[in-house]
Order: structure tokens, then sequence, then C-alpha cells
């Protein structure tokens, strides 16, 4: 299935598993989209969360996503050591790799993926894009081919990842919104 890239609420995307950046020191922001999960998922994610830390760059942990969530799972996936810190798009690499190597590892057939790096990380969304889609496109060569939705509230980042094409096949894209 081509990677669908959609502008909205990551929280609402029926998948069976929501990727969730991270910073490795156990700190939770308000304002990220960390924050916004923490907030609807409760305690029990934070304390977990908390519980893994301290973490490194590419640490990507599977826990189960609270009742009222629309996934069951979670892939805690630590891009960055300590909050807001500008971030080189290798850390997206290597964590997008790891969240492929859980991922299949659990047998997950669908992800709701936020760009990673994009907000505190101050990665370009459009870089983290491409970076994601090398990532994928080496595990769908290798036989892993879930559904993955690229989840992201900001139209303008939404347009930047589609304002030119994709440097893998034509077919890994499509867009809704």
């Amino acid at each position: 299935m081509p990677v669908q890239v959609l502008c909205g609420n990551i929280l609402d995307q029926p998948a069976e598993a929501l990727v969730l950046p991270c910073n490795g020191s156990g700190i939770m922001g308000f304002v990220s989209l960390a924050g916004e999960v923490r907030r609807f998922m409760g305690r029990r994610l934070y304390l977990e969360y908390r519980a893994l830390c301290p973490m490194e760059v590419g640490d990507v942990y599977l826990i189960d996503a609270s009742p009222s969530a629309r996934q069951k799972k979670v892939l805690l996936a630590c891009t960055m050591i300590l909050p807001g810190t500008p971030i080189p798009i290798s850390n997206v690499s290597k964590t997008a790799n790891a969240i492929l190597r859980l991922a299949q590892e659990h047998q997950i057939q669908s992800l709701a993926w936020p760009l990673l790096g994009s907000g505190g990380g101050r990665i370009d969304g459009r870089k983290s894009y491409e970076a994601i889609m090398a990532e994928i496109e080496a595990f769908r060569e290798k036989g892993y081919d879930p559904d993955i939705y690229i989840v992201e509230k900001s139209p303008h980042k939404v347009r930047a990842i589609l304002e030119k094409p994709v440097p893998s096949p034509a077919s890994m894209l499509t867009f809704d919104l």
C-alpha cells in the first residue's frame, strides 16, 4: 500500500500503532506532540515513558496505548537526548530504522507516524519525510510493507512534503486533506 500523507490529528488516525517521538531525558513537553498524547492517554503513558529513561537516540519501545486511544500500541521513539535540541538528520534515519525493526518484529500492520524531529529538533519537514521514506523503502525491499500514515497537523509542512516529486516511486505517495 502507498504511504499516505495526511493533514490532521494523529490521535484520530485508525492505525494499530502510534509512533511517538520523544527525548531520552524523561521530560515530556506540554506543547509538543508528546504533550498532546500525554494529555489524551493519561499518566500511565507518562510513567511508562519515565521508567524507560534515560534513552539514547534510536531507542524505540513498544507499550500499550490507553484504552481510549484509536491505536492499540505506542512506539516510543527517541530522536534526541534533551527536549528542544536541534538534531542532525541522521537521528531521523536511525530512529526510523529502529521503529520499523521493532514494528516488523511485533508484526504491526499499520502505523500512524508523525514527521520526526520537525518540531523541537528543528529539522525541515521535507527532509524528515525524505529520511523516513528512505528507511520505509529499504524495509519494503526486504518484504516488510505495513500501511503507513504520515500524519501532520501543519498544512504548511504537508504542502512542503508534496511540493516536489518524492525521491522514491510515485506510487508511494497519496494525499488526503
